[in-house]
């Protein structure tokens, strides 16, 4: 196999390695071979559960999935862009896999693999003989599939690869619009989905994940209330986890058929205000609840300044009741800056209650397919 690593070694990507419970031996015929450091910027081995929700900034449903190893490749390709600022020929690599250990498993014995680059989103999944209990030939073929996915990926041919061929076809590829694209390089800050040049006048912000009927109904009544459409705002950013893959960006903007969706790489109000001043952002008590809490801010200076600034630019904030466990809480329940408070509209429980949580939904999605 190090014939491979060789290869990848005189070819010019350079990447970030995030594998996890599988993987290991694709990090030990890389740095093994000599020329390693032009091709591995860096690596991590985020074994434990809680080291691989911090690296990815969330509790994934399963930890061995391709969401979950195409959350890692991202976060590796955002390192990779941190370490070389301005090259194009970066990728981050992502594997997470549940593999023959020292008791039975009742599931699967599977891995998934992830690529990411500035153009693409590539997965490709693979699921083990359950009967054959040997550990080094199921990582051993780990690192024959990850050669092959780097191939089709970076587009240059490995020679562990060619033993996987058959498998080529299994692979999900998920290429970037051209817009999509400058946005995660920042050439572009805010892009609507849908061809319109206006700016909104009512903007809900979300992840949609997924897009459901609150979200949809909550559209529709704030629409009623201002008499002019609601427009929708998904950032391809987070504030405290790996940026949307092109998988998921493609899913998610596909349940948009009617609505106009800007896209943006403005994960706070504060930067989504600065872009769409004088907007009413439609939003919930929960994200009215977070955007008055200090955490989110470097200090509470910084937050008091936010506040004032979203003021100046003349946004105001249209808050909707939200449940949580048995309770249902609306903006007359939160303990809001004054200054904050000042710019909110509360829609009251009487006219307005719909109970829907998008965990909830992803959740019988999972086990309900």
């Amino acid at each position: 196999m190090s014939e491979s690593a060789r290869q990848l070694h005189a070819a010019p990507p350079m990447g970030v390695f995030n594998v996890t419970s599988g993987g290991s031996l694709l990090l030990a015929d890389l740095l093994t071979e000599p020329g390693a450091s032009a091709t591995v910027l860096a690596a991590a081995v985020p074994y434990a559960e809680s080291a691989q929700n911090q690296l990815i900034g969330k509790n994934p449903h399963s930890a061995c999935s391709a969401g979950t190893a195409r959350a890692l490749a991202m976060a590796a390709w955002q390192q990779a862009t941190e370490l070389n600022p301005g090259q194009s020929n970066l990728f981050g690599f992502g594997c997470t896999a549940a593999l023959a250990t020292n008791r039975p498993k009742r599931g699967d014995h599977r891995v998934h693999l992830a690529v990411q680059t500035q153009t693409t989103t590539n997965t490709l999944s693979f699921v083990f003989d359950k009967t054959d209990t040997d550990r080094l030939r199921e990582e051993t073929q780990i690192v024959e599939l990850a050669y092959l996915l780097l191939q089709e990926t970076l587009g240059f041919e490995l020679a562990a690869a060619r033993a996987q061929e058959m498998l080529a076809q299994s692979i999900i590829k998920s290429a970037a619009k051209p817009n999509w694209q400058a946005l995660y390089t920042g050439e572009l800050r805010a892009t609507a989905d849908t061809n319109s040049a206006r700016k909104p006048g009512l903007l809900m912000p979300g992840s949609f994940n997924p897009l459901h009927k609150g979200h949809t109904a909550m559209a529709a009544h704030a629409a009623q209330l201002y008499n002019q459409p609601v427009d929708f705002e998904l950032s391809v950013h987070n504030v405290d986890k790996p940026s949307l893959d092109y998988q998921d960006l493609r899913v998610r903007t596909q349940q948009f058929s009617e609505a106009t969706l800007w896209l943006t790489g403005l994960p706070t109000f504060l930067e989504k205000s600065r872009e769409f001043p004088q907007v009413t952002f439609v939003v919930g008590a929960d994200t009215a609840r977070r955007i008055g809490q200090e955490k989110y801010y470097a200090n509470n200076h910084a937050m008091h300044s936010a506040i004032d600034e979203m003021a100046n630019l003349g946004v105001n904030f249209l808050v909707f009741g939200r449940s949580r466990a048995a309770d249902f809480y609306t903006l007359a329940d939160l303990d809001l800056p004054p200054a904050l408070a000042k710019l909110c509209v509360e829609v009251s429980e009487a006219d307005f209650r719909l109970d829907l949580s998008s965990t909830e939904l992803r959740r019988d999605q999972q086990e309900n397919p």
